[in-house]
């Protein structure tokens, strides 16, 4: 079966974060299973020039998909409908719902100029409440808007999580819909985590050591309001002991970057605040296992790859419970703390700084194995799921 997937940016890109990284999994674990054909822009986000190996109107074979890399005059409407009408596919899988490029296509689909195929949209994490909040202003009219003229209609849209498919049934579920089916056609499978093997036979790191009193902490993320470095700048003022604190990811927000810097400028002597620059997706394994805690107060994350990579390496994790990695105190493995609790974030932070080594050595382990733990379940679990999300035989058309 072929599925035409769109999204708006993809390998080699990584700014864009967790969307590139599932597509990139979804096609890696499913690709023998499944044809992938993806249409996505030419550039990574606010790149003013293309990738160097993106070749203009012509398919690439990427791992086990076909790409056409999309340049800003092809992202046009008239550009869109021109390329998709030559395409031959099954299912249309979209990725976002504020996309533009989203909102083209579903423009296109409402008037009749796309081809009557099952249509597949995961929003990625955008009903959340936190992901809404941020210019909320312009969301929330568009929601409004397009359930009122059912630009969205006759779709099943694919969660991550319960908790994100519920988010989706509250903003998007039309009256008609929930009068006839009694629910919002919505289909969960679980972005997968990375399918390399290899990360589990490499050593949980190599020279970090754990001195009462010190603690290496990062933040590895968009520098984003959603991702709320402001958050974890706010907690490291109020800390005792010698913090390294290092800031990784691309700035997507000047204005709430150029705040970050006045908050970093104000930390006391104790903490060394540093903005280390981006890093592609495949050093981010590299970069975790130099640190003991990643702390990640997301306003929300439908999967949030970045916990089980910080996870895999063996660095322990301090994040809301806006994610669905949940119970990691319990496991021993790191803390999902409510936003609205930050003494408990510090009561936490106070005990990694005070941490020995033999501890935060035990828990490093436990942070691996729990992964490895999970990525063994996924691999059994998950084909099953998007068997189920790209079933063409119950999926509607329209």
């Amino acid at each position: 079966m072929k599925i035409l997937t769109i999204l708006d940016h993809y390998l080699p890109g990584y700014k864009a974060g967790g969307p590139i990284r599932s597509i990139g999994n979804i096609v890696s674990f499913l690709g023998k299973n499944y044809e992938f054909i993806i249409l996505t822009r030419d550039r990574d986000i606010d790149d003013k020039s293309p990738f160097a190996d993106a070749r203009p109107r012509t398919w690439q074979r990427r791992g086990n998909a076909l790409v056409r890399y999309l340049s800003p005059i092809e992202c046009s409407v008239f550009g869109l409908w021109n390329i998709l009408s030559c395409i031959d596919y099954d299912l249309l899988y979209i990725n976002s719902f504020f996309s533009r490029l989203t909102i083209r296509i579903m423009l296109l689909r409402k008037i009749g100029l796309l081809r009557k195929k099952p249509l597949v949209l995961a929003p990625r994490g955008e009903f959340s409440p936190g992901a809404l909040a941020i210019k909320a202003y312009k969301k929330r009219p568009y929601i409004k808007f397009v359930r009122l003229i059912g630009l969205y209609r006759g779709l099943v849209w694919h969660a991550s999580t319960k908790i994100e498919a519920d988010d989706i049934r509250n903003q998007v579920a039309s009256l008609d819909e929930l009068i006839k089916i009694g629910a919002a056609p919505i289909r969960v499978a679980s972005d997968p985590f990375s399918y390399s093997g290899d990360r589990f036979n490499e050593p949980i790191r190599s020279s970090l050591e754990k001195h009462p009193g010190d603690a290496r902490i990062v933040f590895l993320s968009r520098i984003s309001r959603k991702k709320n470095l402001e958050y974890a700048l706010r907690l490291l003022s109020n800390l005792s002991g010698r913090i390294r604190f290092d800031i990784f990811g691309p700035n997507e927000d000047l204005g709430y970057w150029k705040m970050c810097q006045g908050l970093i400028e104000s930390l006391p002597g104790s903490v060394q605040a540093t903005y280390a620059g981006e890093v592609p997706a495949e050093a981010v394994q590299s970069v975790f296992s130099k640190y003991h805690l990643f702390l990640f107060p997301t306003l929300g994350e439908n999967f949030g790859h970045v916990i089980p990579e910080a996870l895999s390496s063996g660095c322990l994790v301090l994040t809301s419970d806006r994610t669905p990695w949940r119970g990691l105190e319990q496991k021993g493995i790191g803390w999902d703390i409510a936003l609205e609790d930050p003494i408990r974030f510090q009561l936490a932070l106070e005990l990694i700084i005070a941490m020995d080594d033999e501890e935060f050595t035990k828990r490093s382990s436990a942070a691996k194995s729990y992964i490895q733990e999970y990525f063994e379940r996924q691999m059994q679990e998950l084909r099953k799921a998007y068997d189920n999300v790209f079933d063409i035989s119950k999926l509607r058309v329209s």
